[in-house]
């Protein structure tokens, strides 16, 4: 159960006498760029489209602290506005409210001090029951030898690369089976492979897998739409997530074509994702994903400094703060 899910399950298990509100705090990212008193946080926060009946319900809920919210996802926003959601957090928190709040471990320790609390771990999925998974998805298409031939592969990089931290998430081992159900050439190529297993490419092969099944599935009931080719497609997608995570000034500032992207993201507002792969435009214009942006924004960042020949990240990330940060913080590989 990956942070999100558990938060839905939380949410989904309160108490009937609280209102609840789910904050996807990607999608807020600009708002927290600055700080802001209690009234105007909640005021944000409570903003949705009810009807006049469950507005009034709600600020009797808001005027009796009778709410929990649950913030989603502290790592993915920029690390300036990181202390900006903290504050928010304390805010809150003093004028009675309740918080559950997720963020990957690494800032862990920052939410531990700043709170005075003891975090809450989410176990990652054992070993014995990653492999029963697997097995049990691929067993029809694939032989025992060439599934322990893939354990091997797996498990034996992950020792060195990740401790299994990438395995042990349900929603990534999906994806790991999804793409030799959906390729049986990928476990060729993998086991020819002597690099290692990469997780960021998985997600590429997943993607790539996914757009297009639905080129094919659309052409075969309209030969003449056409969406473009595949490295076409996933060069929008990386565009969309760098943007998402940066302000306009960084973004324009890393040579992307701004006007693309836009026309981008409006046929999304229009007609919605074909790949389902951005779930909505937020109010700041940004793209929300339905999987992490890293996976997009990685390949973008190394086709950045493949570019850069002579000192990669003082002419790529060095331009502002903002993306210095970005480049400490994540570790990008293929």
């Amino acid at each position: 159960m990956g942070k999100t899910t558990l938060l839905k399950k939380l949410k989904n298990e309160c108490d009937s006498r609280f209102w609840t509100i789910d904050v996807d705090l990607k999608t807020h990212n600009e708002f927290f760029k600055k700080k802001h008193d209690a009234n105007e946080l909640l005021n944000h926060l409570f903003e949705g489209n009810e009807n006049n009946f469950s507005k009034h319900i709600r600020d009797v809920f808001r005027s009796k602290k009778k709410v929990y919210f649950f913030f989603d996802g502290l790592d993915d926003v920029e690390n300036s506005c990181v202390d900006n959601v903290l504050d928010s957090v304390n805010e809150l928190l003093s004028e009675g409210f309740h918080i559950w709040i997720s963020s990957r471990k690494n800032l862990k320790t920052k939410l531990e001090d700043r709170f005075n609390k003891v975090a809450m771990d989410i176990e990652e999925i054992e070993e014995e029951h990653q492999k029963f998974y697997i097995k049990k998805r691929l067993k029809e298409e694939y032989t025992h030898e060439q599934i322990e031939n893939l354990f091997s592969k797996i498990f034996n990089n992950f020792d060195i690369d990740n401790n299994r931290q990438i395995s042990g998430k349900a929603l990534q081992l999906y994806i790991i089976t999804q793409n030799f159900l959906g390729n049986k050439e990928l476990h060729q190529k993998m086991t020819e492979d002597t690099s290692g297993f990469v997780f960021t490419k998985m997600y590429e092969w997943f993607f790539r897998g996914r757009i297009k099944h639905n080129q094919d599935k659309v052409k075969s009931q309209n030969p003449q739409l056409f969406w473009g080719d595949v490295e076409d497609i996933l060069e929008k997608y990386e565009h969309l997530a760098v943007h998402s995570v940066f302000s306009e000034e960084v973004f324009q500032k890393l040579n992307v074509d701004l006007r693309r992207a836009q026309r981008f993201l409006n046929q999304i507002k229009t007609n919605k994702d074909p790949f389902g792969i951005v779930t909505k435009v937020n109010d700041e214009e940004k793209a929300v994903f339905e999987h992490f942006t890293y996976i997009f924004r990685c390949p973008f960042f190394l086709k950045q400094l493949r570019k850069s020949s002579s000192h990669p990240r003082r002419t790529v990330f060095q331009q502002t703060q903002e993306l210095d940060d970005y480049f400490k913080c994540h570790t990008c590989r293929r």
